[in-house]
């Protein structure tokens, strides 16, 4: 006989461990935090996901959001919370991989259309027969 120590009688929500709904709390009070925006949402558990916990980021947001509140200008029509989670992002890939950042700037000048592998080749000042290019498409530093 398999005893279940009183668990089988609880509703199923009351077996869960307690960091599911610590984390749940967690999720809840985060989502407010960011006021429910899907793009800090998004930001925020993309971050979460690869690298860190609810609590922790949620730490990390407060005072990244603090800093930020300090130092954005308040002719910035953007939102604080995007920018703070956009930053938080941008900061963990600045640490991990430095030149990968570069590539990001430089995408973000671009629309949300195609880019060109030419475009990328003639930028990098790779031949035009593309030899170097697929033999070195990037520097393995740059990769994200």
């Amino acid at each position: 006989m398999v005893h279940t120590f009183g668990l089988a009688e609880r509703p199923y929500r009351e077996n869960l461990p307690l960091t599911v709904s610590t984390d749940e709390n967690c999720a809840r009070q985060l989502a407010k935090t960011l006021g429910y925006l899907p793009l800090a949402l998004d930001q925020a558990g993309a971050y979460i996901a690869a690298r860190s916990t609810l609590e922790k980021y949620s730490r990390i947001f407060e005072k990244q959001f603090a800093r930020i509140s300090k130092e954005k200008p308040t002719v910035w029509s953007y939102d604080k919370t995007v920018f703070t989670t956009w930053t938080i992002s941008l900061d963990a890939i600045r640490s991990e991989k430095p030149k990968s950042v570069e590539l990001f700037i430089l995408f973000s000048f671009f629309s949300n259309e195609d880019i060109s592998e030419e475009m990328l080749r003639r930028g990098l000042g790779l031949e035009e027969d593309g030899k170097d290019f697929a033999v070195r498409p990037f520097d393995r530093s740059i990769q994200y």
